[in-house]
């Protein structure tokens, strides 16, 4: 009788087990996941019509020893507003050592891709806030410039031109022609490579 109860007793209490970790499962199924797709970069993040020097992704920053991980592109006109390429939520706000700011915005919370919006000023938006395309983030910071790159999964950087709309990009290679013509250089891509790490 004493076994009985043991072996009823034991095939109860696996039974529950079971029902757990099926219950578990299905909570599980519940969870998001990552979402892989890519976005799409619809307009400018700025008028290109005062772009005066245009930093290709995986060329070196002038002034700098460092690489450029997206576009930087240097405006003319100081107070240049620069606006959301996509619709998204502003994921992060950091302030960068020379006192400007630089903004991240997913196009859905649990997207792989961050689009960072570098050197920014006048900042209009803080995390949460959510973006339209064309959304005014801020203005170009110190020397009128701003840098824009694409991070996947926080460690890999994707050229933009990857995610380009054919207006977005067509305005990137505009400002990189007008750059050409005050630089005296001849570059017609504007990313030297897909990727960096």
């Amino acid at each position: 009788m004493k076994n009985l109860r043991f072996a009823l007793l034991a095939l109860v209490g696996l039974l529950f087990f079971q029902a757990c970790k099926k219950e578990e499962t299905a909570f599980n199924n519940y969870l998001p996941t990552e979402d892989k797709t890519p976005p799409t970069l619809l307009s400018p993040f700025a008028s290109v019509a005062t772009a005066n020097r245009f930093v290709r992704f995986g060329d070196s920053i002038p002034g700098t020893s460092e690489i450029s991980k997206g576009y930087w592109v240097w405006f003319a006109d100081a107070g240049t507003k620069i606006v959301s390429c996509t619709p998204g939520t502003v994921t992060s706000v950091e302030q960068l050592d020379n006192g400007d700011w630089r903004m991240g915005i997913k196009t859905k919370s649990n997207s792989i891709y961050t689009i960072y919006y570098e050197n920014l000023k006048d900042l209009q938006l803080s995390i949460s806030d959510e973006v339209l395309m064309g959304t005014i983030l801020g203005t170009a910071g110190q020397g009128a410039k701003v840098g824009f790159y694409v991070s996947q999964n926080s460690n890999l950087l994707v050229c933009p031109k990857v995610f380009g709309s054919p207006g977005f990009d067509s305005s990137m290679v505009t400002a990189l022609n007008r750059s050409n013509a005050a630089w005296g250089t001849s570059f017609s891509d504007p990313c030297l490579s897909d990727t960096l790490r």
